[in-house]
């Protein structure tokens, strides 16, 4: 496993010091959501197909989209063309909604982390088709698995997930294809939100691999979103189960929101795991994210791990 163990800490957070299970890793920062002005009041924003098909006029023959999401830095003169924290591959899109709430998507990786191979992600990186369902929506294909904030674990499967909510409150469910163990995962994660300012989820997954194809077979995990009032809260916590041992992790970060198209951020990550796949990782980070336009946004970042001092710049072109 150490070549899916040392692709996902290299890019969760780049710093030569995760343990033996990686060889030579960086230290990076950012998450997804924290590009300037993108940063959200709560957790659980990232990208999932959507539970609940929106409404308003409909198209009767439908509407395509052309997108990108490009990711491109230099970290400590190494380059990447992905988020630094978590694993977000640089990408390109196809996605179509037609009527009734029916929906296609097909996302393509363009960079190293999907196309260096042995790694968290296999081409596509998104491929799937998505209907109504008896109050929620449907999706079958490859899609990014309902578990967490998207902090730690961020992985595509083959597979089939329903999405629905019930007032403020959202859940998904999902049964996936592991290729590593040949077998089934399951995942689920069930949201709540309140007053629109906060959000508290919680999450579970069952299934040898569910974690990155490592041995750990079950795993719990809460997320967390405040809004303070200009300052946005967000943490993290996860423990996985297995034959080998278990494994911890953790995160945080608050991010001051109320400075326009600039917002720094200072934030932790920390895991360790018993079972020496995924290696033993402590950082602390400090960085400014800066919205250019709504198309381009721009970060530059300083994390202290493993005893080294590590600075990136990045940016993130999305339309």
């Amino acid at each position: 496993m150490q070549g899916v163990s040392g692709l996902c800490c290299a890019v969760v957070l780049l710093a030569g010091c995760c343990g033996p299970a990686v060889a030579e890793d960086v230290a990076g920062g950012g998450a997804r959501g924290t590009m300037g002005a993108e940063v959200p009041p709560v957790v659980g924003s990232a990208e999932r197909p959507e539970a609940v098909a929106p409404s308003g006029a409909r198209r009767s023959r439908g509407s395509f989209h052309v997108g990108a999401d490009i990711y491109t830095g230099i970290i400590n003169t190494r380059s990447v063309d992905a988020n630094l924290a978590p694993p977000i591959p640089s990408s390109l899109s196809l996605s179509w909604r037609g009527d009734s709430g029916h929906s296609f998507r097909l996302s393509v990786g363009v960079g190293y982390i999907v196309n260096a191979g042995g790694g968290a992600f296999e081409p596509p990186v998104e491929l799937y088709y998505q209907l109504p369902a008896r109050g929620g929506t449907l999706t079958a294909g490859k899609f990014f698995v309902p578990y967490g904030g998207f902090e730690w674990l961020y992985e595509s499967r083959w597979g089939v997930m329903y999405q629905g909510r019930a007032g403020r409150a959202d859940y998904a469910a999902a049964v996936v294809f592991n290729p590593v163990w040949r077998s089934a995962n399951a995942y689920a994660r069930v949201g709540r939100s309140w007053g629109g300012r906060t959000s508290l989820g919680v999450s579970a997954s069952v299934g040898r691999g569910m974690m990155y194809s490592t041995s750990h077979g079950m795993a719990f995990g809460m997320d967390l979103g405040h809004d303070f009032g200009g300052v946005a809260l967000n943490a993290e916590w996860n423990v996985a189960h297995g034959q080998n041992g278990p494994f911890l992790f953790g995160f945080g970060r608050l991010a001051l929101n109320r400075l326009g198209n600039f917002t720094p951020y200072v934030g932790f990550y920390t895991w360790g795991d018993r079972a020496g796949e995924l290696g033993n990782f402590r950082s602390l980070l400090a960085g400014l994210n800066v919205r250019l336009n709504r198309f381009l946004a721009l970060e530059g970042a300083f994390a202290r791990a493993g005893g080294r001092d590590v600075f990136w710049v990045q940016s993130h072109l999305n339309f």
